[in-house]
C-alpha cells in the first residue's frame, strides 16, 4: 500500500529541489488548507539559509509572465533557482525578502498584482496635522494612533518646510521614549501604529494582499558631517495588539511577513525624499505594524554612550494601502488564441 509523504519530508525534498510535480501538488494542497503548515514552511525555509537577491526575484517574476504570453510550462521555466519549481520559491521570497521568508505556496499560482486597484487603509494622523499628537510611551498598546520614541509634530521651520498639500510634519527628537529602560544607548528613533486588517478583509474578502507603505522624509542641514539615515517597516501578524511587542522583538519567528529599509537623508532641505516599502501579506495575517524611523550612522557617531538626538530630521505624508489579489488564472489561460486559418 502506497504511503502518503509527511509535510516534513515534503517540504525537505521541495527545499532539497527533488519534488517531483506530483508531490508539488499534494505540497501546495495541504498548505491550502492548512495554516499551521505554511507557518512550517516559513519556519524551515527560514533556517535553510533565505532565497536568492530581489534581481532573481523579478527575473522570476518576468518569466512568469512570459510564460504566460507564450503559453510555456511553468516547470520549464527555472531562471536560475535552484528549486525545480521556481515559481513557488518566487511567491515565497516575495513575501518578505528582507527580514524573512513569509509567503505562501498559494501565491505561486498567480502571483502578479499588477493591475489591482489599491485600496488605501485607515492611517490615523498619517499627515500629523489632527490630535492627538503621537505619544512617547513606546509601541503602541491600541489600533490606531502614533506612539514610539520622543518627537513633536512641527510646522515650518530649520529651512524645512511641510510638502505641498500638508501643514505638518513630524520631528525625530530622540532615540528613546518614556519606557526605555534606563542606561539605554540607542541610535534609532521610531514611531510605530498598529493597523486592524479585519474590517478590510471582510469588505474584500480574505485572500492574500500585497501591502504598500509609503511616507516623506527630509532633514535641515547638518553640522560636523554627521551621517543620518530614515526608514520603513511593516510585519504582518495574527491577532490583535496585544501580539505587536513579541512581533515586534521577533519578527522572523513570529510574524508572518515584514520587510525593513532605509536610504540616506540628502543634503537639501528643499527636497522630500519619499521611501515606499511592499510586502506580499498571507490570508492569515489581522494586523499590520508599520513604523517610520531615524537613525545616526554609525560611521560618523563613534561610541555611543547615551540615547541619540536627532538635530533637524522629519516626516509626513504617511500612507498604506493594500492591493487585493487578482482572480487567479493558470499560465495557458493567458495564451493568445490564434485566429483559424
Amino acid at each position: 500500500m502506497k504511503t502518503e509523504p509527511t509535510l516534513e519530508g515534503l517540504v525537505a525534498r521541495f527545499l532539497e529541489g527533488t519534488l517531483d510535480q506530483e508531490c508539488l501538488g499534494q505540497l501546495e494542497d495541504r498548505l491550502e488548507r492548512d495554516p499551521e503548515a505554511r507557518a512550517y514552511l516559513r519556519r524551515t525555509a527560514n533556517l535553510d539559509g533565505g532565497l536568492r537577491d530581489w534581481a532573481a526575484v523579478e527575473g522570476a517574476r518576468k518569466a512568469w509572465a512570459r510564460a504566460g504570453e507564450e503559453g510555456e510550462s511553468a516547470s520549464s521555466l527555472r531562471g536560475g533557482w535552484r528549486w525545480p519549481a521556481w515559481p513557488v520559491a518566487a511567491a515565497i521570497a516575495l513575501g518578505g525578502m528582507l527580514a524573512g521568508l513569509s509567503g505562501t505556496l498559494l501565491l505561486a499560482k498567480g502571483f502578479g498584482f499588477l493591475g489591482a486597484e489599491p485600496v488605501l487603509l485607515p492611517v490615523a494622523n498619517g499627515n500629523f496635522e489632527s490630535e492627538p499628537a503621537p505619544r512617547g510611551d513606546g509601541l503602541p498598546s491600541v489600533y490606531g494612533g502614533w506612539s514610539g520614541d520622543f518627537s513633536r509634530v512641527s510646522g515650518a521651520e530649520q529651512e524645512v518646510l511641510p510638502p505641498a498639500g500638508s501643514k505638518a510634519m513630524l520631528r525625530f527628537l530622540r532615540a528613546d521614549n518614556r519606557n526605555s529602560p534606563p542606561g539605554g544607548a540607542q541610535a534609532v528613533s521610531e514611531l510605530w501604529q498598529i493597523v486592524d486588517l479585519r474590517p478590510i478583509r471582510a469588505r474584500l474578502g480574505r485572500g492574500a494582499a500585497m501591502v504598500e507603505l509609503s511616507a516623506q522624509f527630509n532633514a535641515a542641514r547638518s553640522e560636523g558631517g554627521r551621517e543620518y539615515h530614515f526608514g520603513l517597516s511593516l510585519m504582518a501578524f495574527q491577532g490583535g495588539p496585544e501580539k505587536a511587542p513579541i512581533v515586534w522583538k521577533h519578527p522572523r519567528e513570529t510574524g508572518l511577513a515584514s520587510i525593513s529599509e532605509r536610504g540616506r537623508f540628502d543634503e537639501d532641505p528643499s527636497v522630500w525624499q519619499r521611501s515606499t516599502v511592499r510586502v506580499h501579506v498571507p490570508a492569515e495575517a489581522d494586523s499590520l505594524l508599520m513604523a517610520v524611523y531615524c537613525v545616526e550612522g554609525a560611521a560618523t557617531r563613534g561610541v555611543l554612550t547615551e540615547p541619540a538626538v536627532f538635530p533637524g530630521h522629519y516626516v509626513t505624508d504617511v500612507s498604506l494601502s493594500l492591493i487585493p489579489e487578482p482572480p487567479r488564472l493558470s499560465a495557458r489561460s493567458h495564451v493568445k488564441s490564434k485566429p483559424n486559418p
